[in-house]
């Protein structure tokens, strides 16, 4: 069924024109594909080596609005960041991310107190997956010092006091582990999920790395080892944690949570490939370019991507278009699984609160990272998109639901 809407803020047509294709007219048009509330949208990926890629892939509706307390805790990242030396001289970074917008719409109805510890974490957590690209490529024996990074992380977040030698994210992370997390420990909400999604994490930034080292990334270890380097899974895990849930348990008492969990973790991970493409060839031209050698020649560039399944794709013989479609296509396979996934638990959910819950905390996550992506200065040249923006983006594209 063919829909169009127009968007009614002037920022959010400035973002959306970047990435969306718009008509002439300046409305979108969609193909609403489910009552699950997905739209298939023809998307525009810019600025790859001079051409612009058409596609068309499934955008979830954000059922839910972006939280109110989201400025609020928005304008306490910078301060947390100064405190403990992260994101150090990077605060147009900082703000251009908008961290806090995150979990502000993965949850809209969570607290001010646990939006800003969510908030304060992902920063911490960002610092780290960013220091590995900024800081740690540049070392030879980086495959060690992560390593001991990582070793520190893990262990200030279950309960290691923090020490005066502690690099700045590792002080960040025990402030956030002693400050927001201990009460709820002390409490008897489950922690292990946490814990083991952590460790997941921390141990596929090592074979990354190590595996960067050697250059013998392809297309298979990425995939595998993306679901776990993207984090997704330990936000997932941290959004539970704070909501009460066991999310450990209901994986292990329902296939389909387990599978729907597995479907969001994968598709935020190739979400954030497809927008994060321009972004990565940009930086690879930057690299040639400091080096002497031609930034614009696709052989040099296709020598360099060690990341980001477009490019592993590409670097394999696939044309960019060719690329994009078919990661496009992972991606709207993930989305099928997670609503067959959650299509089978229905008859499970009366009477279940627990299971309620981890539902809505994996719905957040499909409807809210894709409304943050587009707003965020991660993925585009700046963060423009104020919370009034945010609530009239979300209004409009309601207006595809049946």
């Amino acid at each position: 069924m063919l829909k169009t809407y127009t968007p009614k803020s002037p920022n959010i047509l400035t973002i959306l024109k970047k990435i969306i294709a718009l008509s002439p007219s300046n409305k979108i048009e969609a193909y609403v594909c489910s009552p699950l509330q997905f739209v298939k949208v023809p998307f525009q990926i810019k600025k790859i080596l001079g051409e612009t890629y058409p596609v068309l892939f499934y955008f979830p509706l954000p059922p839910m609005d972006v939280n109110q307390s989201v400025e609020a805790v928005e304008s306490t990242i910078k301060p947390f960041a100064h405190s403990f030396g992260i994101y150090k001289e990077m605060d147009a970074m900082l703000e251009n991310s908008r961290f806090a917008w995150l979990p502000g719409c993965v949850d809209p109805y969570l607290g001010f107190e646990k939006l800003l510890a969510a908030s304060h974490y992902l920063t911490a957590l960002f610092d780290h997956d960013d220091g590995i690209d900024l800081e740690l490529l540049s070392e030879s024996n980086m495959p060690l010092t992560l390593k001991s990074i990582n070793i520190r992380l893990e262990e200030v977040l279950t309960g290691s006091p923090v020490m005066e030698t502690d690099i700045p994210r590792v002080k960040a992370m025990g402030h956030v582990y002693q400050t927001y997390f201990c009460p709820l420990i002390e409490k008897g909400i489950d922690y292990t999920f946490f814990t083991k999604t952590l460790k997941q994490y921390l141990q596929s930034t090592e074979l990354e790395v190590a595996a960067h080292a050697t250059g013998s990334i392809d297309e298979a270890f990425y995939e595998e080892n993306r679901r776990y380097t993207g984090g997704a899974g330990n936000a997932f895990a941290l959004m539970c944690f704070l909501n009460e849930i066991n999310a450990a348990q209901l994986i292990e008492n329902h296939l389909s949570f387990g599978h729907a969990f597995q479907m969001v973790v994968d598709s935020v991970g190739i979400l954030n490939d497809l927008y994060s493409l321009p972004k990565e060839i940009k930086e690879i031209q930057k690299k040639l370019a400091e080096q002497g050698l031609a930034p614009n020649d696709p052989e040099q560039i296709k020598s360099q991507v060690s990341s980001n399944i477009v490019l592993i794709k590409w670097k394999d013989g696939l044309s960019m278009q060719d690329a994009i479609s078919e990661t496009v296509h992972m991606y709207e396979k993930k989305i099928n699984g997670f609503k067959k996934a959650i299509r089978l638990l229905q008859e499970d959910l009366p009477g279940k609160l627990e299971l309620q819950k981890g539902v809505y905390c994996l719905e957040g996550w499909v409807f809210g990272h894709p409304t943050w992506a587009l707003g965020s200065g991660r993925y585009n040249d700046k963060a423009t998109l104020t919370t009034e923006d945010y609530v009239l983006f979300l209004h409009d594209l309601k207006k595809f639901s049946y």
